[in-house]
């Protein structure tokens, strides 16, 4: 499978809460989205100002940007995160379940981890992978076992529609 094992190749510390955003706007430094300067964050804000206006090209570059040259910033799993949810939004739902499962791969304990799992299965329902998206949602089950009440709930019904045991 193309996917491999999802469970995490170690426990590390929880990973601090992705930052919370009061615009929209992207910073004033547009050149940090394609890696011509910028802090880290003006990068990922830039990124994510990009993908909320629905400018799908320049927010996937700018993502793949940041996860080039931040891969181990505490933005990176939100960053990988968003770039998986930019894929699935396009409908190219095999780049999307490969970017989600790269993402809690990398960032097993970050804080879009169980979002990745769960829209892991999500991608792979949608292309039509019913068994491997089953796979993700019971790893989204036994990893995280209270992942909050939307994502629990968003996770049963896909289970359902799926067909999951």
């Amino acid at each position: 499978p193309i996917f491999g094992t999802l469970t995490p190749p170690g426990e590390g510390p929880p990973r601090p809460p992705p930052p919370r955003f009061a615009s929209t706007a992207p910073p004033a430094r547009p050149d940090a989205a394609a890696g011509g300067g910028g802090s880290p964050r003006q990068q990922y804000d830039y990124a994510f100002g990009l993908l909320k206006q629905a400018n799908y090209p320049g927010a996937e570059a700018a993502l793949k940007a940041f996860l080039q040259q931040h891969p181990h910033d505490p933005m990176a799993g939100s960053a990988q995160y968003w770039l998986g949810d930019l894929y699935l939004t396009q409908r190219k739902y095999m780049q999307a379940a490969g970017t989600f499962a790269d993402g809690y791969r990398r960032y097993p304990r970050g804080a879009k981890a169980p979002e990745e799992l769960l829209k892991l299965g999500v991608a792979l329902g949608h292309a039509d992978r019913k068994q491997d998206a089953c796979v993700a949602l019971a790893q989204l089950d036994r990893s995280f076992p209270h992942p909050g009440a939307a994502i629990k709930q968003r996770a049963m019904a896909e289970k359902k529609h799926l067909g999951c045991g």
